[in-house]
């Protein structure tokens, strides 16, 4: 499926090949395509991932950041992202847990839950923070690109 701000397509292919086929191209196009918030790059590369301090334990994921949303998949190939994380109600903070170095994750907050990101290095966990603050911030400015 694909989703767009302002519908959502579901396509049928007749082959696990031909659909493979057009996750390929879908995926291409997607990120050729200019985002509708202007100039913000994505954002995207492995990070560790937990929800909130209840989670059970960390995973590997690869993630996204494409306009005010963070798109968490098992690994770079997968073909469908596990979770969507929409930024629009959320906050960013450094995480202060004992469980992961404090100059290595950060913590997503929306009113539901809280979700748990950890970096390779302090330098990509800041990074992956200015990336979700431009986002945000940029969708403060303007709410109709939404």
């Amino acid at each position: 499926s694909v989703i767009t701000p302002e519908r959502h397509y579901i396509f049928k292919a007749d082959t696990h090949k031909e659909a493979e086929q057009w996750f390929t191209a879908l995926n291409s196009y997607s990120t050729q395509t200019e985002s509708p918030l202007g100039a913000l790059p994505e954002k995207k590369g492995p990070l560790e991932t937990k929800l909130g301090e209840g989670g059970k334990k960390w995973r590997s994921s690869y993630v996204v950041l494409k306009e005010l949303t963070l798109f968490q998949y098992a690994s770079k190939e997968a073909p469908f992202a596990n979770a969507e994380l929409e930024l629009e109600d959320c906050h960013i903070r450094q995480y202060s847990g004992e469980e992961k170095s404090k100059d290595l994750a950060f913590e997503v907050v929306n009113p539901a839950a809280s979700y748990l990101f950890a970096a390779t290095s302090p330098e990509e966990c800041k990074l992956w923070m200015r990336a979700i603050t431009v986002h945000m911030d940029k969708y403060k400015e303007d709410p109709a690109v939404a």
